[in-house]
C-alpha cells in the first residue's frame, strides 16, 4: 500500500506571550476506493505565557503558567490494506483445477475516517517547580466511522467494510508531580495521573452492522453488550433461569429475549497511574502502580472452567464446586446431573466488571559513591533490583488485562472476551549498570 502527503505548518509568537500555529494537509492512501483516496485537514493551536504578562511580575509562588487550546481535523485509515479492494485467492481448486475464489466485496466508495478535535487545556508549575501540573479537556468527533456492514448472503459475502456512522469521545485528562523533601541527601518524589473518557454512538447511516454479543447504538457507547439476563438457579429444581424482555422469569433460554445492556461496553472508561521515587545518599527506591476500569469483560475463561458439568474433564474453578444438589440449595451452578442445564451460550452471568489496579513496577537501587568508582577507573557503579507486574488487585475472576485483541479473533473489538491469552509477565531482574 503507498501513503501521500503534502503538508505545512505556520508558527508565529509575540513577545514570549502569545503563540499561534496553523498548520494544513493533504493525504492520500491508496486503502481508500478509487473515488476517495484523497482528504483535506487542518489545524489551529494556541497557548497564552500568563507568566510573561507585566500583572503577573509580582507573584512569586507561580513558576509558570500556559493555557492553550487547539481545534483540527486528522484521518485514520482502515486496518487492513486492501478493505476497499476486491480481493481473489489462488489457494483454492475447482473441479481438479486450479481456481481463484473471491474473498471480499469492492467498495470503491470507502472514505477517510475524519476525526475533528476539540482541545484545551493548562499547564503550571508552582513553588519553584516543586508542583507540576496539566489539565486537558477533548472533545471529538468522528465521522465516516470505518467498520463492517452487512450484506446479502445472496452475494456470497456476509460483510465489507464502510463507512456506517459518526460518533464522540470526550473527556479530561489530570497529572501532578511533587517534590515532598528536597534535601542534599535525601530527596522523596510523587506523581499520579488520570484519564476520563466518555464514548458515545451519535449516528447509524443503517441498521446494516454487524451484530453478535455487542452492538452499536446510537445515544449509546461503542459496542454495548447484547445479551439474555441470568436470574440466578431455582433453588426448587437446580435449573437456570433467566429474564424475558418484559422482566418475567423463564426457564427456558431464548435468544430474541436478550436485551442491549445500557452503559455496559468492553471499552475502558478510565485509567491512570501513580507513584511515588525516594533517593538517600546512593539508595533508590521507586514504586508505580496503574489502574483501569469502567469496562466490562465477557469472562468466558469462567464461564470454561465452572461450567455447570459441561467441560469437567478439564481444569475447574473452585466455584464449579457451588452447584444445585438439593431443593432449597441457594447457588451460582445449575444442577450438574441435568445435561440440559450444561450453558454453552451467551448471558450476562459472565459478563464482569474489568476494574483492576496493578503493582507495575519497583525499583531498588544502590549507586556507589563517585570518588569509591573512580579508584577502580569507572565513572560510576549502580546495582539495582526491578520487579514487574508483582501485584494485581481485582474482583474480576481471572486477568482483566487479558483480552482477545482483534488480531487473534474475526471479531473487531479488543477487550470484548478474555480466554486463553497470555498473561503480564512477572518478572524480578538483577543488574549491574557500570560507566567508564
Amino acid at each position: 500500500w503507498s501513503l501521500l502527503s503534502y503538508f505545512g505548518n505556520v508558527a508565529y509568537n509575540y513577545d514570549q506571550k502569545y503563540y499561534l500555529s496553523v498548520s494544513g494537509r493533504r493525504d492520500g492512501s491508496s486503502r481508500f476506493g478509487k473515488n476517495q483516496q484523497f482528504a483535506n485537514f487542518w489545524g489551529v493551536g494556541a497557548s497564552w505565557n500568563v507568566l510573561s504578562e507585566n500583572f503577573m511580575k509580582d507573584v512569586r509562588i507561580i513558576s509558570s503558567l500556559r493555557i492553550k487550546a487547539s481545534i483540527g481535523t486528522a484521518g485514520t485509515v482502515p486496518t487492513g490494506l486492501y478493505d476497499n479492494l476486491g480481493v481473489y485467492s489462488l489457494a483454492s481448486n475447482y473441479n481438479g483445477l486450479p481456481a481463484a475464489v473471491p474473498l471480499r466485496l469492492e467498495n470503491a466508495d470507502l472514505t477517510w475516517e475524519e476525526n475533528r478535535n476539540y482541545d484545551i487545556g493548562l499547564e503550571f508549575a508552582v513553588l519553584n517547580d516543586r508542583l507540576k501540573g496539566t489539565f486537558d479537556y477533548y472533545h471529538r468527533k468522528t465521522n465516516n466511522l470505518i467498520y463492517p456492514k452487512n450484506v446479502s448472503l445472496t452475494t456470497g459475502f456476509t460483510s465489507f467494510t464502510s463507512n456506517v456512522g459518526n460518533l464522540e469521545n470526550k473527556g479530561f485528562e489530570i497529572s501532578l508531580s511533587g517534590e515532598i523533601i528536597k534535601k542534599k541527601d535525601f530527596t522523596w518524589s510523587v506523581f499520579a495521573n488520570y484519564s476520563n473518557n466518555d464514548n458515545r454512538v451519535l449516528k447509524l447511516y443503517s441498521d446494516n452492522v454487524p451484530q453478535n454479543i455487542s452492538r452499536l447504538k446510537e445515544g449509546e457507547p461503542l459496542f454495548t453488550y447484547f445479551l439474555v439476563r441470568w436470574a440466578g438457579v431455582n433453588p426448587q429444581n437446580g435449573k437456570n433461569q433467566f429474564y424475558n424482555i418484559d422482566n418475567t422469569i423463564s426457564e427456558t433460554y431464548r435468544s430474541s429475549q436478550a436485551v442491549l445492556l445500557e452503559g455496559k461496553s468492553p471499552l475502558v472508561k478510565w485509567y491512570g497511574a501513580f507513584g511515588t521515587n525516594l533517593s538517600y545518599k546512593g539508595i533508590e527506591l521507586g514504586v508505580q502502580f496503574y489502574y483501569s476500569g469502567g469496562n466490562y469483560i465477557m469472562n468466558y475463561q469462567y464461564q470454561t472452567n465452572a461450567s455447570e458439568g459441561e467441560n469437567i474433564n478439564t481444569v475447574q474453578y473452585t466455584h464449579a464446586f457451588d452447584y444445585w444438589k438439593k431443593p432449597g440449595d441457594v447457588v451460582q451452578q445449575a444442577n450438574l446431573n441435568d445435561l440440559s442445564q450444561r450453558i454453552t451460550f451467551d448471558i450476562d452471568k459472565y459478563l464482569e466488571k474489568g476494574d483492576y489496579v496493578t503493582l507495575r513496577d519497583v525499583t531498588l537501587a544502590y549507586n556507589l559513591p563517585a570518588d569509591i568508582a573512580g579508584k577502580a577507573k569507572m565513572k560510576g557503579v549502580r546495582v539495582y533490583m526491578q520487579g514487574t507486574n508483582l501485584w494485581l488487585g481485582t474482583k474480576f475472576r481471572g486477568l482483566p488485562e487479558i483480552g482477545l485483541a482483534n488480531s487473534e479473533t474475526t471479531l473487531p473489538v479488543p477487550g470484548l472476551y478474555n480466554l486463553y491469552g497470555y498473561p503480564q509477565i512477572r518478572a524480578v531482574t538483577f543488574g549491574v549498570d557500570v560507566r567508564f
